[in-house]
């Protein structure tokens, strides 16, 4: 067998490999992360936590990625501004605690502001001819599962296998404690945020290579 044909079967085998090794980093992330808090800071995982640390910084990552791809691909900028803009108003709700120092529940008028601006943005009429192609291609891009998945377990499944009312109350009885519910949710949340900043990057990296071929055409 030429080394070319080696080559080709052994890149789709390493993408795989790495797909692997980055789900399994990213569970021990999230296992570092929450017994930091339960070590250092005790009391399940407050809002000053190593854990919720974490989802912010990976939140704000993945608004950068997305806006940098949308400065770097001018067909593709509407619909990238709207993915920025959405993971932009889940930081600042992330952020709601400092936002209550103004006044209780302010994070929404902020978020408001620019789910406003980005979609005014991306429907103005010279944009929005390029929305339905670039998320058809986005729709199809390997960085699609991952951002799903990532997004289906930060909104579904933090809060439902995250509940305590759900289950966990029914289930531990008097052993039940808020802390146990917060430890869960925050640790499935901050895998799913591990996910979507795994999906960015990959996005990333995908448009960097179509940018890159486009110039060589």
């Amino acid at each position: 067998m030429a080394h070319d044909d080696y080559t080709q079967f052994l890149k789709p085998i390493r993408s795989a490999v790495l797909h692997v090794v980055f789900l399994s980093v990213a569970a021990l992330v999230v296992t570092v992360c929450v017994y930091l808090d339960a070590i250092w800071i005790g009391g399940g995982v407050p809002e000053n936590s190593f854990t919720e640390w974490t989802q912010e910084l990976l939140l704000l990552a993945v608004v950068l990625l997305f806006v940098r791809s949308a400065g770097r691909a001018p067909d593709s900028r509407p619909f990238l501004v709207l993915v920025a803009g959405f993971f932009a108003c889940l930081l600042i709700r992330e952020w709601d605690a400092a936002f209550d120092r103004v006044h209780p529940g302010f994070w929404k008028w902020p978020a408001m502001a620019v789910a406003a601006v980005c979609i005014a943005y991306a429907l103005r009429p010279r944009h929005r001819h390029t929305l339905l192609p670039t998320t058809a291609r986005f729709s199809v891009a390997r960085a699609m599962p991952h951002l799903s998945l990532g997004l289906v377990v930060l909104l579904v499944l933090s809060r439902t296998f995250g509940s305590g009312r759900l289950i966990w109350q029914e289930l531990l009885g008097d052993g039940y404690t808020i802390d146990f519910k917060s430890t869960i949710q925050e640790g499935l949340e901050l895998f799913g945020y591990l996910l979507i900043f795994y999906g960015a990057v990959v996005w990333t990296l995908e448009e960097r290579a179509r940018l890159r071929k486009a110039d060589t055409e």
